[in-house]
């Protein structure tokens, strides 16, 4: 695959019809590129060498997909599979917006989209149900993550404790922040510590449900793999299947 997370997306979304992983058999390899580059951060693809590393040798990890099931932007009903982090909020917004900034590169692109977003940005009312009600709360929030993989954003190591193949999802809850708040904070959540913040909440779970609880001028914005694709009200699920993702010798993610 030669791109970005939205390439790789592509790429994992198209390996699947009617539910079903059509090649159980199949070996990813990423050849990077792209704005954020994020997916290549936990499989550490930094540069050419890297990939072709991970071309010859022969390793691979087992990596889960899940599923985001929402509704688009016309009022129909979709569904996506991503591979790293799906997520929603201020990071939807974002996401609408990295195309002016290209140009930046990554993680100055992203600082400015995001920086960008918050102009008139207002936290939303959201009710959040983790597994089936093992978590229930209505909750102002920026963004909330579903983390497959740790990095988002240009990397921001939005859950750092994420592991790409354990079956599970680590959940990041940016609570209610002010915007100058959420400015002060941005580095230690490219480092990971914004985890132990009291207005971050982390959770682990295989099913995720949330929809907006209040009203919000204009939706709240899903973020799929770095991608803008739909909105609330939607529900993440692990779907049970893998993807095997070729990577340099001695790495696990």
């Amino acid at each position: 695959v030669g791109g970005g997370d939205g390439t790789l997306n592509e790429v994992v979304n198209g390996c699947f019809r009617d539910g079903t992983l059509i090649q159980p058999d199949v070996v990813l390899a990423l050849l990077p590129g792209g704005t954020g580059g994020d997916f290549r951060r936990i499989i550490r693809i930094n540069g050419a060498e890297d990939a072709f590393a991970a071309l010859s040798g022969g390793v691979t990890i087992a990596a889960d997909v899940g599923e985001v099931s929402y509704r688009d932007l016309d009022g129909s009903a979709g569904s996506r599979y991503f591979l790293n982090v799906a997520s929603f909020g201020l990071s939807g917004v974002v996401d609408r917006l990295i195309p002016r900034y290209k140009r930046f590169g990554g993680r100055l692109g992203y600082a400015a989209a995001t920086v960008r977003g918050l102009w008139g940005w207002q936290n939303p009312r959201v009710a959040l149900s983790l597994d089936d009600g093992d978590f229930d709360a209505t909750l102002r929030v920026v963004s909330v993550a579903v983390g497959n993989g740790a990095y988002f954003g240009g990397g921001m190591k939005i859950a750092p404790d994420a592991l790409v193949g354990d079956g599970m999802f680590d959940v990041t809850v940016l609570g209610d922040f002010s915007r100058l708040e959420l400015l002060t904070m941005t580095g230690s959540i490219y480092e990971g510590g914004h985890v132990y913040h009291p207005k971050v909440m982390t959770r682990r779970a295989k099913t995720i449900e949330a929809r907006l609880a209040g009203n919000h001028s204009e939706g709240v914005m899903l973020d799929i793999d770095g991608e803008g694709i739909g909105q609330l009200p939607a529900r993440f699920a692990m779907t049970g299947h893998q993807v095997r993702i070729a990577v340099v010798p001695g790495v696990c993610a």
